[in-house]
Protein backbone atom coordinates (compact mmCIF):
# COMPACT_ATOMS: atom_id res chain seq x y z
CA UNK A 1 0.00 0.00 0.00
CA UNK A 2 0.80 3.70 0.59
CA UNK A 3 0.71 4.53 -3.02
CA UNK A 4 -0.64 8.39 -3.80
CA UNK A 5 -4.21 8.22 -5.24
CA UNK A 6 -2.05 10.14 -7.99
CA UNK A 7 -0.02 7.56 -8.30
CA UNK A 8 -2.52 4.49 -8.37
CA UNK A 9 -4.67 6.47 -11.13
CA UNK A 10 -1.51 6.84 -13.79
CA UNK A 11 -0.51 2.67 -12.63
CA UNK A 12 -3.86 1.93 -13.70
CA UNK A 13 -3.48 3.98 -16.94
CA UNK A 14 -0.22 2.03 -17.55
CA UNK A 15 1.61 5.67 -17.42
CA UNK A 16 3.40 5.41 -13.79
CA UNK A 17 6.63 7.55 -14.57
CA UNK A 18 6.41 8.72 -17.98
CA UNK A 19 6.47 12.09 -18.47
CA UNK A 20 7.10 14.09 -22.00
CA UNK A 21 9.48 16.50 -21.84
CA UNK A 22 10.39 18.94 -24.74
CA UNK A 23 12.76 21.72 -24.80
CA UNK A 24 12.80 24.32 -27.22
CA UNK A 25 15.47 27.36 -27.70
CA UNK A 26 13.13 30.32 -28.47
CA UNK A 27 12.57 34.14 -27.59
CA UNK A 28 9.80 34.86 -26.18
CA UNK A 29 8.93 37.77 -28.91
CA UNK A 30 8.85 34.61 -31.36
CA UNK A 31 7.16 32.59 -28.93
CA UNK A 32 4.37 35.61 -28.49
CA UNK A 33 3.78 35.91 -32.11
CA UNK A 34 3.19 32.08 -32.17
CA UNK A 35 0.84 32.44 -29.41
CA UNK A 36 -1.01 35.09 -31.43
CA UNK A 37 -1.17 32.94 -34.60
CA UNK A 38 -2.28 30.68 -32.71
CA UNK A 39 -6.17 29.35 -33.01
CA UNK A 40 -6.86 28.47 -29.33
CA UNK A 41 -3.70 30.91 -28.11
CA UNK A 42 -1.25 29.76 -25.99
CA UNK A 43 -3.09 26.70 -24.28
CA UNK A 44 -3.64 25.88 -27.81
CA UNK A 45 0.02 26.38 -28.77
CA UNK A 46 1.10 24.67 -25.95
CA UNK A 47 -1.35 21.56 -26.36
CA UNK A 48 0.23 20.97 -29.87
CA UNK A 49 3.56 20.38 -28.60
CA UNK A 50 2.44 17.18 -26.87
CA UNK A 51 4.58 17.51 -23.97
CA UNK A 52 3.81 17.05 -20.30
CA UNK A 53 6.89 19.48 -19.59
CA UNK A 54 8.07 22.35 -21.59
CA UNK A 55 11.47 24.17 -21.34
CA UNK A 56 12.03 27.34 -23.43
CA UNK A 57 15.40 28.66 -23.18
CA UNK A 58 16.85 32.04 -24.52
CA UNK A 59 13.36 33.39 -23.67
CA UNK A 60 15.00 37.17 -23.33
CA UNK A 61 12.00 37.89 -21.02
CA UNK A 62 13.77 41.55 -18.89
CA UNK A 63 11.19 41.45 -16.09
CA UNK A 64 7.97 39.70 -14.50
CA UNK A 65 6.36 43.16 -16.14
CA UNK A 66 6.47 41.17 -19.30
CA UNK A 67 4.28 39.01 -17.97
CA UNK A 68 1.81 41.09 -16.25
CA UNK A 69 1.64 43.07 -19.59
CA UNK A 70 0.39 40.66 -21.68
CA UNK A 71 -1.03 37.66 -19.77
CA UNK A 72 -2.48 36.31 -22.21
CA UNK A 73 0.60 35.66 -24.21
CA UNK A 74 2.25 33.98 -21.15
CA UNK A 75 0.23 32.41 -18.52
CA UNK A 76 -2.24 29.76 -18.82
CA UNK A 77 -4.69 28.46 -16.76
CA UNK A 78 -4.29 25.10 -17.71
CA UNK A 79 -0.07 25.18 -17.55
CA UNK A 80 1.62 25.96 -14.39
CA UNK A 81 4.59 27.94 -15.28
CA UNK A 82 8.22 29.39 -13.90
CA UNK A 83 10.13 31.81 -15.15
CA UNK A 84 13.87 33.42 -14.74
CA UNK A 85 15.25 36.29 -16.01
CA UNK A 86 19.13 37.81 -16.25
CA UNK A 87 19.99 41.35 -17.19
CA UNK A 88 23.20 40.94 -17.05
CA UNK A 89 25.88 42.72 -19.50
CA UNK A 90 27.60 40.70 -21.92
CA UNK A 91 29.73 41.18 -24.94
CA UNK A 92 30.65 45.09 -25.68
CA UNK A 93 27.93 46.20 -23.57
CA UNK A 94 29.59 45.09 -20.54
CA UNK A 95 32.64 47.13 -21.41
CA UNK A 96 31.14 50.19 -22.02
CA UNK A 97 29.00 49.60 -18.85
CA UNK A 98 25.47 49.59 -20.73
CA UNK A 99 23.54 47.05 -18.96
CA UNK A 100 21.19 44.79 -21.73
CA UNK A 101 17.66 44.45 -21.31
CA UNK A 102 16.97 40.88 -21.69
CA UNK A 103 19.60 38.37 -22.09
CA UNK A 104 18.84 34.49 -21.66
CA UNK A 105 15.83 33.86 -19.42
CA UNK A 106 13.98 30.64 -19.08
CA UNK A 107 10.37 29.36 -18.92
CA UNK A 108 8.82 26.18 -18.13
CA UNK A 109 5.54 24.95 -18.25
CA UNK A 110 3.95 22.12 -16.51
CA UNK A 111 1.00 20.63 -17.66
CA UNK A 112 -1.79 20.93 -14.53
CA UNK A 113 -1.72 17.32 -13.40
CA UNK A 114 0.92 15.52 -15.28
CA UNK A 115 3.21 15.76 -12.67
Amino acid sequence: GGASPSAAGLRRHGELGRLRLVTWNVGMKGFARLVRDTEGGLDALLDSLCADVICLQETKLASRQTLLKSPELYLSERWDAAFSFCTQAIGQNAVRGARTTSYAGTATYVRRGAA
